[in-house]
């Protein structure tokens, strides 16, 4: 993953699937108009906020073609026949490709900044808040395409860039507010560091979207990084509690 809305540059390289041309049809589109303005000017820093340039549930659907095909290899085209509408009703309200996968990345950051602020709330100890993450992120990532990252880090870096800070920030903040409250409970070994372990959780979410041996899926290497992470900072009770969870509830890791 995941992976987590202010307002960012376009990338500076040109979009690897241009649509210059927008159906210049001089008659009526016949779609209709999506009330929502034209996306403005992204500032070079800050993503931009989720009430963006399209309505949620086409935003939605638009990311979720980019997580299932890939980003280089969908086009406006595509996008297009997704949501439903003509090419030049989506340009009524997105500049370009790199405009709308902007907007992608940071609806998804909204969605899984909403997600955890609601494990933080969900009732049950840090371990079962783990386990509740676990399931959404697993699910969110079973159908993620391998290149989605690669797409990003080589056709759009300012994206990449905002979208690598911004999930380092939410796993932060996620696995240390998680730390104190498991230490508190005694699940959790005390004399962790909390910076040691986030960093240490920062850097193995990371690496699990690099290129390399496609024989597991994103899903199936994110549970095994949850799994040793909790192994890693746990004590006995926390231990016997992760392996009976774990055993009822995902028996591939126990």
């Amino acid at each position: 993953c995941i992976v987590f809305l202010r307002r960012i540059s376009h990338p500076v390289e040109p979009d690897p699937d241009p649509d210059p041309d927008p159906d210049p049809d001089p008659d009526p589109d016949p779609d209709p108009v999506i009330p929502f303005p034209v996306t403005p000017s992204l500032s070079p820093v800050t993503p931009s906020p989720v009430d963006s340039c399209l309505p949620q549930h086409l935003l939605n659907r638009a990311s979720r073609l980019f997580m299932r095909l890939g980003i280089k290899s969908v086009n406006m085209d595509d996008v297009a026949r997704e949501l439903g509408v003509s090419k030049k009703t989506l340009y009524k309200h997105v500049k370009d490709k790199s405009d709308l996968v902007l907007h992608c990345l940071n609806h998804m950051i909204g969605e899984n900044q909403a997600m955890l602020e609601a494990v933080a709330q969900a009732p049950g100890n840090a371990i079962d808040r783990k386990l509740i993450m676990l399931r959404h992120v697993r699910s969110m990532l079973h159908d993620v395409h391998p290149s989605v990252l690669f797409d990003l880090e080589k056709y759009y870096p300012e994206a990449f860039r905002m979208l690598t800070q911004r999930r380092e920030q939410l796993i932060s903040a996620s696995v240390s507010r998680n730390l104190s409250r498991g230490q508190e409970e005694g699940l959790y070994r005390p004399e962790v560091d909390p910076e040691l372990a986030t960093r240490f959780m920062v850097a193995i979410t990371s690496s699990l979207f690099r290129p390399g041996p496609a024989q597991r899926t994103l899903s199936e290497m994110h549970m095994d990084a949850f799994a040793y992470h909790i192994r890693g900072i746990a004590t006995r009770k926390g231990l016997d509690y992760l392996e009976a969870k774990l055993e009822q509830d995902f028996p591939s890791i126990s």
